[in-house]
C-alpha cells in the first residue's frame, strides 16, 4: 500500500505572507483595470461601446482620437496642461527648495513650524475657490495661464517644502563643511554638492507636482476660458445635457494618462531612491 505524503502545514508567518501577497495582487488589479477599460473603451465603436454584455474582443477603430484631435482640437488644452504643469512645477521645487533648505539647515521656526505649512496644504481646493476667482480677477489674469500657474505654485508649496525638507536633513553636513573650506559660499555649497546629492528627492517631488497639476480640475475649470483651458477641463466638454459620448471621453482620458506613465517609467530610478531616501527621516 502506498504512502500518501504527509500535507505540509503552513505557520502562521507564511499564511500572512500569503495573505499579504494576495492582497498586493487584488490591490494591483484594481488599480490597472480602470486603466485597461479606458484605453480598450477608448478603441471601440460607438456600436460596440453601448454592447452588453461587454466585449473582450473587438475590431479596433480610431475614430474616437480622430473626433478628438480633428473635431474637438485636443491639441490646445494639451498645451495649456503641458506649459501650466511645467511652469508651477519648476516654480514649486526651485522656490520650495530654497526653503527646505533653511528649515533643514536652520532649523527655523523649531518642530512645530514645518507641521504648519504641511498643514497648509490639507485645506481642499474648493474651499479657495472663490477668493482665488477674486483675486485673479481683481489683478486682470482671470482665464490666463499665469493664474493657473500662480494657484498651483501656491497649492503645492507647502508638500514641495516637507518633502524636500527631509531629503536635505539625510544630507551630512559635513560634506558642506568640506565645500566650505574649499573656498565655497554657502550658496554655492548648495548648488554644487547639496542639490546634486538631492536629486533623486528633487526627482520624486517634481513628478508629485507635475502630476498633481496635471491632473487638478476644478481651479482650472473655474480660472481658465475658452483659450486657455487644461485637457481635463477640456475632457468634460464630452458630457452634455443629452448623455456622454464614452469615446472621445475615454479617448482624452488616455492621452491625459499616457504622459505621466511615460514619464513614470522614464524616471523611476529616481523614485525608488527617493522614496526610499525620504523615508529614513522627515
Amino acid at each position: 500500500m502506498a504512502l500518501r505524503p504527509v500535507a505540509r502545514r503552513r505557520t502562521p508567518r507564511q499564511k500572512l505572507l500569503m495573505a499579504g501577497t494576495w492582497l498586493i495582487a487584488a490591490a494591483c488589479v484594481a488599480n490597472v483595470f480602470p486603466i485597461y477599460w479606458m484605453v480598450t473603451t477608448s478603441l471601440k465603436s460607438e456600436a460596440d461601446i453601448h454592447t452588453y454584455p461587454p466585449l473582450l474582443l473587438f475590431p479596433i477603430t480610431l475614430e474616437n482620437y480622430r473626433e478628438l484631435f480633428v473635431t474637438a482640437r485636443f491639441f490646445s488644452p494639451m498645451r495649456n496642461s503641458l506649459i501650466v504643469a511645467l511652469g508651477s512645477t519648476v516654480g514649486s521645487v526651485v522656490l520650495g527648495s530654497m526653503a527646505a533648505y533653511a528649515l533643514g539647515r536652520f532649523k527655523v521656526g523649531g518642530k512645530v513650524f514645518p507641521f504648519w505649512i504641511l498643514a497648509m496644504r490639507m485645506f481642499p481646493p474648493i474651499v479657495l475657490a472663490l477668493p482665488v476667482f477674486f483675486l485673479a480677477s481683481g489683478a486682470g489674469l482671470l482665464n490666463s495661464q499665469l493664474a493657473l500657474i500662480a494657484v498651483y505654485l501656491m497649492l503645492n508649496l507647502p508638500f514641495v517644502i516637507w518633502l524636500m525638507r527631509g531629503f536635505f536633513m539625510e544630507i551630512p553636513l559635513s560634506l558642506e563643511e568640506a565645500a566650505w573650506i574649499d573656498g565655497c559660499s554657502r550658496w554655492q555649497a548648495m548648488i554644487r554638492v547639496v542639490l546634486p546629492l538631492a536629486r533623486p528627492g528633487l526627482a520624486v517631488t517634481s513628478i508629485f507636482v507635475f502630476i498633481a497639476s496635471w491632473n487638478e480640475f476644478l481651479l482650472a475649470a473655474i480660472l481658465t476660458g475658452p483659450e486657455t483651458r487644461t485637457a481635463p477641463v477640456a475632457a468634460a466638454q464630452f458630457s452634455g445635457e443629452y448623455g456622454i459620448l464614452w469615446g472621445p471621453m475615454m479617448a482624452a482620458g488616455t492621452v491625459i494618462v499616457l504622459p505621466m506613465l511615460a514619464v513614470a517609467l522614464l524616471v523611476q530610478r529616481y523614485i525608488v531612491r527617493g522614496l526610499a531616501l525620504g523615508a529614513v527621516k522627515g
